[in-house]
């Protein structure tokens, strides 16, 4: 059946959320198996209703009492069926009081023989007036079965009763052997359902085509709106994931473009350090240039004294008298002022030396301390990025995933809405055959009311 393999081909599918629909929209199997025997109900009815063939048996006995009786053996049976407990393949077993049907057997084969001595004496008979009865019963109460044993159910799929209970919409099944219908709950307002050994059970009446087509009809709707409702939940999900991709997105481009600007001040402060240095480089060259200027010019001013002293050797020995005075120390006070002040120049020189030395230190620490932190923040900016690139990756499978499935839904969903067609056109063609076969039954208690009476006169 289609609806079986629907269910199996979906019940292949790993993905939890792809199990949200089995045909129309089914959240369990049993909830499937609901479906198949209300669909079966129409099919059911047939088999319950008798043989247009008692016609012909029932016009022919009406000549005769013998015959009259004989054909209120015939029809009797096909108002009131005793549904009996049988073994056969695939049935359940009979229960433990099996000995009450055996009873109950020639109670109702005694029926028609009390019919027929009721019509050979004149009498009405017993059977017409327990149909109106029945008939009366069944205007007033909407069951079409009752329980003939007590049933425990094995699961939730199995539904349990009591003797003598009566059962509503009670249908067949692809299961041979196995009806499904509900029960009364302890409330008196709602129903149970589930399936049960149709052996169990005796038919009081045919149940209505119309209401089953009716559930049909309720249960595909609520399928088709579940299944609307699944499809907005998706599209809702797949746009909140888009959202998430977008703000995802902008956050990887502020980062990147931050991670630019500290890109950039790097390179300015790295330039600017680099500036740092050659003005170093270029003061300190700068200070050996004037050492060695101010060494060049004491070796020169030695040498100048010395060849002086060598010139002025003898007059050295003995000075020319100054008529002033101090012709030899003035011309050491002379020397005494050059090397003071050359030792100043020293001193000055030694002093801006240190002072470029100290501030070089202190740039250069500050310059360190800058690059660490630097550093520090771009390997954290760096590990975002990166974690934000797996993040990315990972919403984008999923939305893949969730794309996948929808498009599974959407196909299952086609699927189903092509069986319910054909479902709806074999159920049109049932009912068509249904009211067919009960034109038939009308004609043939026609002719037995007619044997009847016939048999009265």
């Amino acid at each position: 059946m289609t609806l079986v393999k629907s269910s199996s081909k979906f019940g292949q599918w790993e993905d939890v959320r792809a199990n949200v629909l089995y045909g129309v929209g089914f959240n369990s199997e049993g909830e499937l198996d609901t479906f198949a025997s209300q669909f079966e109900n129409a099919a059911a009815t047939t088999v319950q209703l008798p043989m247009p063939g008692a016609a012909g048996a029932a016009a022919s006995a009406a000549a005769s009492a013998t015959g009259a009786a004989a054909a209120a053996q015939t029809a009797q049976p096909a108002v009131q069926v005793q549904q009996q407990p049988q073994q056969a393949q695939a049935q359940p077993a009979q229960p433990a009081q099996a000995q009450q049907p055996q009873q109950a057997a020639p109670q109702t084969q005694q029926q028609p023989a009390a019919a027929a001595k009721a019509a050979t004496n004149g009498t009405h008979a017993p059977a017409s007036a327990a149909g109106s009865n029945g008939a009366d019963a069944n205007a007033e109460d909407d069951s079409n079965a009752v329980a003939l044993y007590d049933f425990a159910g094995k699961d939730e799929t199995q539904l349990g009763f009591k003797a003598k209970q009566k059962l509503y919409d009670v249908t067949s099944t692809t299961r041979e052997g196995w009806s499904y219908g509900s029960i009364l709950n302890e409330d008196g307002v709602t129903k149970s359902s589930g399936l049960f050994p149709t052996s169990y059970i005796q038919i009081t009446k045919a149940a209505s085509a119309n209401a089953s087509n009716s559930a049909i009809s309720s249960a595909l709707a609520k399928r088709a709106q579940e299944a609307q409702e699944q499809q907005l939940k998706q599209q809702q999900a797949e746009k909140l994931q888009q959202e998430k991709l977008q703000q995802q997105q902008l956050l990887l481009q502020q980062q990147q473009q931050e991670k630019l600007q500290q890109e950039r001040l790097l390179q300015q402060q790295q330039q600017q350090q680099q500036q740092q240095q050659q003005l170093l480089l270029q003061q300190q060259q700068q200070q050996q240039l004037q050492q060695q200027q101010l060494q060049q010019q004491q070796l020169q001013q030695q040498q100048q004294l010395q060849q002086q002293r060598v010139a002025t050797g003898s007059a050295a020995q003995f000075p020319p008298v100054n008529p002033r005075g101090g012709g030899s120390e003035q011309l050491d006070s002379e020397k005494d002022v050059i090397i003071k002040h050359l030792r100043e120049r020293v001193e000055n020189s030694e002093r801006a030396k240190a002072a470029a030395d100290a501030s070089n230190r202190e740039i250069i620490e500050t310059l360190q301390g800058d690059i660490a932190s630097f550093k520090n923040e771009n390997d954290r900016l760096l590990a975002a990025l990166k974690e934000s690139n797996l993040s990315g990756q990972q919403w984008e499978t999923e939305l893949k995933t969730v794309k996948t499935n929808n498009a599974r839904l959407l196909t299952a969903l086609q699927e189903s809405y092509a069986n319910v067609e054909t479902w709806r056109t074999q159920l049109l063609a049932i009912e068509e055959h249904n009211a067919k076969l009960q034109k038939k039954f009308n004609d043939v208690e026609q002719l037995l009311n007619r044997g009847v009476s016939l048999l009265r006169e």
